[in-house]
């Protein structure tokens, strides 16, 4: 049996392991929590507190897991107090990263490709700590002073039920508005641009194929779909499931921040 411990594994690629594993005999699945709740599955148990709190952190046992998955939205300063402990839990380690920690600098993107917070001459933007940024320090980090146990994962957009975005809205904010009868702004040149949307169950098979597997020790996977389409197209097939329910989304395209000032002013912006 391989016993697994997720730290911060409730959102969507969490919730999507646990519907491909939870019910297998072959796991063991402890999940932390900040919240009581039920499980669903089998052989899923959750440990209630908070994964940031080096505290908490130091009251399991060094050596007591096979596999530490980290799905945690650390803080730089966090995960360098925490990591030395985090390493000892587990026999692998596998970090959560994303496919936006690359640059454009490659037509097509794979593992080998470089990092925009190591070739971006914008000093503003390395000093930023957006997630882009954040993430790929932390790989650097946990490669660095756990290699021989650490595997990182980079997945990129993922879906599920629960969670379908678009652009930078998540569900529970567009849907909420359209179903309520409200606008929606959206920034124009999003429209054109491309993006891929990758099924939470397939990067949760994915990510198991890594568990206890020696040959990922030391190394990256990005775990994406071939697919892509540009956010006008996603926005288009949103729009065609609404009408089905007798909802019409109103959208409203701004060019900055003073358009989307203004639309919730009271001003019209251009609508589609």
């Amino acid at each position: 049996m391989t016993k697994i411990l997720m730290l911060g594994g409730t959102g969507v690629i969490g919730e999507s392991i646990l519907s491909v594993i939870g019910n297998d005999a072959a796991y063991d699945v402890t999940v932390t929590s900040r919240s009581k709740r039920k499980p669903l599955y089998a052989n899923v148990h959750y440990l209630l507190g908070n994964a940031n709190d080096l505290v908490f952190i130091n009251t399991i046992e060094d050596n007591s897991f096979d596999v530490l998955i980290d799905f945690m939205n650390y803080r730089n300063e966090i995960l360098k107090t925490n990591f030395s402990k985090l390493i000892k839990i587990a026999k692998q380690y596998v970090f959560l990263s994303s496919a936006r920690v690359y640059d454009n600098s490659m037509p097509v993107i794979d593992e080998s490709c470089s990092l925009l917070a190591n070739t971006t001459e914008d000093q503003n933007f390395k000093d930023s700590g957006t997630y882009a940024v954040k993430k790929a320090h932390q790989e650097n980090y946990v490669l660095k002073n756990g290699y021989s146990k650490v595997t990182i994962v980079r997945p990129y957009k993922t879906y599920s039920s629960d969670r379908l975005q678009l652009g930078e809205y998540e569900i529970r904010h567009w849907l909420n508005r359209i179903i309520n009868g409200k606008p929606i702004v959206l920034n124009h040149e999003i429209l054109d641009k491309y993006t891929a949307l990758t099924d939470g169950v397939d990067v949760a098979k994915g990510i198991v194929q890594l568990l206890g597997n020696e040959a990922a020790l030391g190394r990256i996977f990005q775990i994406v779909t071939n697919e892509y389409m540009t956010w006008n197209d996603i926005l288009l097939l949103y729009s065609e499931i609404l009408h089905k329910y007798s909802y019409k989304p109103v959208i409203y395209l701004a060019d900055d921040t003073k358009e989307i000032d203004k639309l919730f002013l009271g001003g019209v912006s251009n609508a589609v």
